[in-house]
């Protein structure tokens, strides 16, 4: 084996008279390593995008979520019981829905969340503030910066809620109730900053005319979000009849899952391209072939066998593979690395933002590299490369040895 990997190595790297063999052999190894580079940015932008948009999205929401079909009361009792699982950070219940804000005669939907006005309260809140204070008391709402900014409002202004559930309890008319901002919060979401209001859990349940012991829901935050699928079942363990329990991985499924299935079509589209490489590949060990077909008849005639040369060009199309594998992997990484700093370049030539912040709503480009990802990737790229190899390396094991060298 390695008298014939130094041979292929030979054959692919050596100097040639032929200087146009030499270029098609460049150009197979850089169709692969743009192969390779591509697939790695791209997989690691889209998983940048589904961890940014995970870590949003369950920032602003419980990691474990307890129901009933109706309002809950007398929670008490589940509140301690999850409280003691092991994993758990705390346990708080909400209020949560559809409100209508009033502000200088105009009429603005929103969706309000009440939570606890102790330090479990403000913790949810704190993570995203950018001005003002974060400690709820009754009478005071933190808002989102969409919001703010659609609004034109700031830290000390006052805004009347309205809820139409109120309505149905106290009369036909909604009646309103006047908060002051106390702060302004920005998840990076902006379905959140646009429309999501925080209040104690106090005021909401007077918007919703709630009894000062019921909830919505209960929110279970857990210290590892990958076990909220555990934390779930053990939960449902303990749980009397008429109560419902889901993860974030079950709120947010379909989303997930069109994320998941959108990163699995661009990387199977992506791999054509190492399809496409894998062509150049067998064009080029086909004109080596050609070129190297006396020395071929040469080695057959002093004993190497067939499976000997197979072996010569099969490694051939692994070296090529390898050393664009190589190339890709380190071009993908650098690329990742300086992305936002070409991206910044090539807006500035073009004239054209490729990444539209206002669109979305990223400070900078997300990207995860992940090391089973790129695995999958070179391995890919370097299995093709070898398969390319095969009917090259079949057509030279085939040659007669008296035939190759009389015709050269």
């Amino acid at each position: 084996m390695i008298f014939e990997a130094y041979l292929s190595y030979k054959y692919l790297f050596c100097k040639r008279k032929e200087k146009f063999i030499s270029l098609i052999a460049l150009l197979s190894i850089g169709g692969v390593a743009v192969s390779v580079m591509s697939l790695i940015v791209v997989i690691a932008v889209m998983s940048g995008f589904g961890e940014s948009l995970k870590e949003k999205i369950i920032g602003m929401n419980p990691h474990v979520v307890i129901s009933t079909y109706d309002l809950m009361e007398g929670f008490d009792s589940v509140v301690e019981q999850t409280r003691k699982l092991p994993g758990v950070s705390y346990v708080y219940p909400f209020v949560e829905g559809q409100a209508m804000m009033n502000f200088e005669n105009r009429v603005y939907g929103i969706f309000i969340k009440g939570v606890p006005s102790d330090s479990i309260g403000s913790e949810i809140i704190r993570k995203y503030l950018r001005e003002g204070s974060y400690q709820l008391k009754s009478g005071e709402i933190v808002i989102g910066r969409e919001l703010a900014v659609r609004l034109g409002v700031k830290i000390g202004d006052a805004l009347n809620i309205m809820s139409p559930a109120f309505g149905q309890v106290y009369g036909d008319f909604p009646p309103m109730m006047s908060f002051q901002i106390i702060g302004i919060f920005k998840s990076e979401m902006f379905e959140y900053d646009n429309s999501l209001v925080f209040l104690t859990i106090q005021d909401a349940r007077k918007l919703y005319g709630l009894l000062t012991e019921q909830a919505h829901g209960i929110g279970v935050e857990i210290r590892n979000i990958e076990e909220a699928h555990n934390m779930k079942a053990m939960i449902a363990d303990f749980l009397p009849d008429g109560y419902m329990v889901k993860s974030w991985m079950d709120i947010n499924k379909n989303l997930f899952a069109a994320l998941k299935t959108e990163k699995n079509v661009m990387f199977i589209l992506l791999t054509l391209a190492v399809l496409v490489a894998a062509t150049n590949i067998i064009s080029t060990l086909v004109m080596i072939v050609l070129e190297k077909t006396r020395e071929i008849g040469i080695l057959k005639s002093i004993g190497m066998t067939d499976a000997g040369i197979m072996k010569i060009f099969i490694l051939e199309g692994g070296f090529i593979g390898m050393t664009g594998s190589l190339v890709g992997f380190i071009g993908g990484i650098l690329f990742v690395h300086w992305m936002d700093g070409i991206e910044s370049f090539v807006s500035r030539l073009t004239g054209f933002e490729v990444f539209p912040r206002e669109v979305y709503y990223f400070d900078s480009i997300p990207t995860v590299l992940n090391i089973p990802d790129i695995s999958v990737i070179l391995l890919c790229a370097f299995f093709v490369s070898i398969i390319a190899a095969f009917y090259p390396a079949w057509k030279a094991s085939r040659l007669s040895p008296v035939e190759a060298i009389r015709y050269e």
